[in-house]
Formats: structure tokens, sequence, C-alpha cells
């Protein structure tokens, strides 16, 4: 059996038997566990990760706030926010493991942790299977903790949707990209090294083989595993749907989502979709270093002479939503709808963004993800292809600028 530096593990449950049983699993393994700690509450936990910061935190789903309290849904809800916020001095675990007995949880439960690392384990006291699961967890986070330190093939992975025009404004954005590369069997890759003041930041670069949020999320996924980036951008063109935005804009992706996600329902004879976002957005972080680059005035100006050669005004970043379909948008109506409906403040729309951000959001590793896309055209029944290049231009220009001028402190 192969061995490993042993977890510092938290287990918060109540129940006398259950609290037992886990206990008595985890002292056996001590190969895997280093005295593995229990407590009753949330408030007892709170206590405990304010002083230790613990690899696994093994949670049951109904638990007491305080011991001797009424256990409750809401209050394990409400310490992982806590955990998720960093509030009240606490050491976020490494990694949580959400267990439980009760087989009707509401389904505000089960939806919260649909979202979540691993959902919920389910744990029943005539079976070892729960037990076997939280081994076979805690195997996998020893391993992750091995291949931590594993080389960085690069730095910074940057994604176009396609060859042209997008990845190849980018491959003259950057200008000192080497030969393709084999990734794996059947995606190519190129590398290039780019100075950042007194250091130099490593950059890989591939496109998609076709349009769309899966063939997106896909080769995001496969980039992470294989080169472990840790920031991800995405270059290309999107369209514009707010007023706040003009052509050759970039648009940052604050929050991305699906905005066909849904179902179809009949109302009286007559069709209608109840739409079912899932939002994803980037760190707060990533946040200020893109409101640095927007007042970036020096290099918004660079495009003066390109963008007067078009009658267009200057490029500028804007942060807001972007909604990311799987099918080109070419109708004004659909459009106001998705603003209506999902999201006033929506100002882009694009075909990958969304599969970008869940595959860096679901990575084994910690990897940031950010969209640089520039506006092309308004997704309407006037949608043509006449500013494309421009707007592959711009966005390969920002995204380099950003990569070596505001990206340090995120990789």
């Amino acid at each position: 059996m192969k061995s490993y530096s042993p977890l510092i593990v938290l287990v918060v449950e109540d129940d006398p038997g259950k609290k037992q049983r886990m206990f008595d699993f985890l002292q056996e393994r001590k190969d895997l566990f280093k005295d593995p700690e229990v407590c009753v509450s949330t408030a007892d936990a709170i206590k405990r990760m304010q002083v230790q910061q613990y690899d696994l935190l093994i949670l049951d789903v109904v638990i007491p706030a305080r011991s001797g309290g009424t256990p409750n849904e809401q209050h394990s809800l409400d310490l992982l926010d806590q955990l998720d916020g960093e509030h009240g001095g606490v050491k976020r675990p490494r990694y949580v493991l959400a267990v439980s007995s009760v087989v009707n949880l509401s389904l505000a439960v089960k939806e919260y942790f649909r979202g979540r690392p691993w959902g919920i384990v389910a744990y029943e006291n005539e079976s070892a299977q729960a037990l076997l699961d939280i081994e076979s967890v805690s195997q996998w986070i020893a391993r992750q903790a091995e291949q931590a330190n594993e080389p960085r093939r690069c730095d910074v992975f940057v994604i176009a949707a396609l060859e042209d025009p997008e990845f190849s404004a980018t491959e003259s954005a950057f200008g000192n990209f080497g030969p393709l590369q084999p990734l794996d069997s059947k995606q190519l890759v190129r590398f290039a090294e780019v100075d950042a003041g007194e250091q130099k930041i490593s950059i890989a670069a591939a496109f998609c083989a076709r349009m769309g949020p899966v063939e997106a999320a896909l080769l995001t996924s496969k980039a992470i595993a294989r080169l472990r980036p840790r920031l991800v951008v995405m270059v290309g063109i999107c369209a514009g749907l707010s007023d706040k935005v003009s052509m050759g804009d970039v648009v940052a992706a604050e929050v991305s989502w699906n905005w066909q996600s849904g179902k179809f329902v009949d109302r009286q004879g007559v069709d209608g979709f109840l739409i079912s976002p899932h939002q994803l957005d980037i760190d707060l972080e990533t946040r200020n270093c893109l409101l640095q680059f927007k007042r970036d005035t020096h290099f918004w100006a660079t495009f003066a002479d390109s963008s007067r050669e078009l009658s267009l005004s200057l490029p500028k970043l804007v942060l807001g939503p972007m909604a990311t379909g799987a099918s080109v948008l070419a109708s004004e109506r659909i459009a106001d709808r998705i603003r209506e409906d999902q999201h006033r403040s929506v100002i882009g729309l694009d075909m990958e963004t969304y599969g970008v951000y869940a595959a860096a959001q679901s990575a084994s590793i910690s990897v940031r993800a950010v969209s640089l896309k520039a506006v092309c055209d308004t997704a309407d029944k006037e949608k043509d292809d006449r500013h494309q290049k421009y707007a592959a231009f711009v966005s390969a220009a920002s995204v380099r600028h950003f990569i070596t001028h505001y990206s340090l402190s995120l990789i």
C-alpha cells in the first residue's frame, strides 16, 4: 500500500454512533490520517478552524449550530458560506466532503451541493460504502499534494475558438511562438516566452477544433491537466449587446452563463422557455487587475490609426456579464430577451467563455480564467464579418498587454 503524508482531518458530526464509527475508521488508517479531530457543531468547527488549517473537512449536512442544539441543514450551508468568504478569521480547509444519512434532504440543499465538488456522500449504518468513499477521496487529496510539486509547462494558457482570425491574430500579437507541438494525440499547441519587466512569462496557446462551449471546455481542461498554468485567457471576438460597448471594445467577462440552459414548456398551447442559468464569475484579484488595465489610456491610444481607418472610436475595456450559447445569434429580438429575462446588464455574447470558466473552476489545480474578447457585431440581422479581423487584432493585442503588464500577481 502506497504511503502518503498523513492528512489533518476535522469531522463535524453530532450523531454518537456515526461519529464513533468515523473516528475509529480514521484512527485505523494512521498512514493516511494524522490524529483526526471530531466536533459536534458548526460553532465548535469554526473555533478549531480559526487555529488550524485542515486538509479535509468531513461535514455532516444536518448539524447543530451549537452543542446540544437542534440539527438543521442551514447550519452546514452557513458554515460553507463562511468558509468560501473566508470570514471570521477561519483558515479554509483545502477540501470539504459533505456526508449525510438523511435521505429526504431539501431541494435547496441538493442544488447547493450539486454546484460543489463531490456533492454529498450518502451514509448508511449497515454499509461501509461511505467510509470507503472517504478513504478514496483522502487518497486522492494525498496524491494531489505530491503532484503540486510537479513542474509547470507554462504560466499562462491562451485559448482561441478558431484558427482564423482569432489564433492568427494571437500569433501576430506575440510574434515569437515556437513551432506547433503535440499537447496530445488530437491537439497541437505553440509556446512562447514574453518579458514582463524583469520577469519572463511562459505562454502556451492553442485553438479549438470548432466553435462552442463544449470544445472550449474540453481544450481548457486538457491544457490545465497537461500544462498546469496558473492563468487561462480567452482571446477572440464576440457580439456586443449593449449601448455601453462599441465595435472593437474588449469585453472582460466578469460573469458568464449558458443563456440556452433551461427547459421548453407548453403554456396553454404556446411554446415557452424557462431559463435555468448557472453563473460563473472571476475572482476579486483578477477583477482588480482588469480595472487597472482599463485605465491604461496609453495602451488604448495605440489603436488610433487602425480604428480611424474603419471610422471607429478608440477601443476600450468594458467589464460586465457575458452570455454564452452553443449557437450563433443573429436576432435582435432574442438578444433583447436575454437582456430582459436573464441579466439586464449583459454586454457581450459569445460561444465559448462559459465553457472556459467552467473548466477552470472545476480543475483539480488552482487556476484563474478570464475572457478578453473584442466586439465585432451586434448580434442582430445586420450581422456581418466586416469587423472580425479588426476585433481579433484588438483582442490579441489586449491579451498580450494584459499578460505582460497586469497578470504578475495572478501567476
